[in-house]
């Protein structure tokens, strides 16, 4: 072949990169996505599993996603749930699973505290190792109050309010966070991946989001009012204590080290607000509860990485 005087020898070898997932169960009615079609693989559905791999050889991909909200109680705020990114390559016969965090339950009821969001994450299909994971939000105090659920992390969950005072505590990259102190009543510590539920007399009558990582359930307590449970995470936060009302629980942790993930961060949330929240892949996933209502899900994004 003679193009503009160059003679070209042999035929022409074009290829280009991978671009399709499998995904399991199906998404908008697909169970192959092509990301250069298709566009960004939007996950919002909560507490199911989805396995995901290359549908052939290796697809390179950024990942983005956001933990559930915790609930609200009155005026107290729930916390808002964390965010990660990274790159990564599924590789075509490796599967891996992704969880979306459901938000924790918001309650209107006197003297009892909210659930905490739950977790966003994804692992391996095999030995559920984490891989990326970003923080639930925790339940706000009882309506008695302002106490606000810490928010979810980054490295670390933020502390229920009031911080050290009673609020559960945040979980961080080696362990989950313990239960707040009151004075009069401590609330649960996280476990593992789960939050812990808030103090009271019982303490399961708001419910924690389902996830990657629960959120702690808050509690009913007739006496001192129930308090906020923690949100899930890589390691799930405490639930709050109480005093003369009930405390808010503290927010569940990210996690960016897992292998494969490259160029990954993880942000806390601040208040009810998520982390990286001006991103417009995000819509409103991640908010946490205000005014007695409960916490926003969370969301997992897959696009075509770099």
């Amino acid at each position: 072949m003679n193009i503009d005087g160059v003679t070209i020898t042999g035929g022409w070898n074009i290829s280009s990169s991978p671009t399709t997932l499998t995904i399991s169960p199906a998404v908008s009615g697909l169970t192959t996505w092509d990301l250069g079609a298709n566009g960004p693989l939007v996950i919002t559905t909560t507490n199911t599993t989805y396995t995901v791999s290359a549908a052939s050889g290796s697809v390179s991909t950024t990942l983005k996603l956001w933990g559930g909200g915790g609930g609200a109680a009155g005026g107290a705020a729930g916390g808002g749930g964390g965010y990660s990114t990274g790159n990564f390559t599924f590789t075509s016969g490796t599967n891996y699973q992704i969880i979306v965090g459901g938000g924790g339950t918001g309650t209107a009821s006197s003297r009892a505290g909210p659930g905490g969001g739950a977790g966003t994450g994804m692992q391996t299909a095999v030995g559920s190792t984490s891989i990326i994971v970003a923080g639930g939000g925790g339940g706000s105090g009882d309506s008695s109050g302002t106490q606000g659920g810490g928010a979810g992390g980054g490295s670390s969950g933020v502390n229920g309010s009031p911080s050290g005072s009673g609020g559960g505590f945040g979980g961080t990259q080696s362990a989950a966070g313990a239960g707040g102190n009151g004075g009069r009543r401590t609330g649960s510590s996280g476990s593992g991946r789960n939050g812990g539920a808030g103090s009271g007399a019982t303490q399961n009558t708001s419910a924690g989001g389902s996830g990657f990582g629960n959120g702690g359930n808050g509690a009913t307590d007739a006496g001192d009012a129930g308090a906020g449970g923690g949100g899930g995470g890589y390691f799930g936060g405490g639930g709050g204590g109480g005093s003369t009302g009930g405390l808010a629980g503290g927010g569940g942790s990210g996690y960016i080290g897992g292998a494969g993930i490259t160029s990954g961060t993880t942000t806390a949330g601040s208040g009810s607000t998520p982390g990286n929240s001006s991103d417009a892949a995000r819509g409103t996933s991640g908010n946490g509860g205000t005014s007695s209502a409960s916490g926003n899900g969370g969301r997992f994004v897959i696009t075509l990485g770099p």
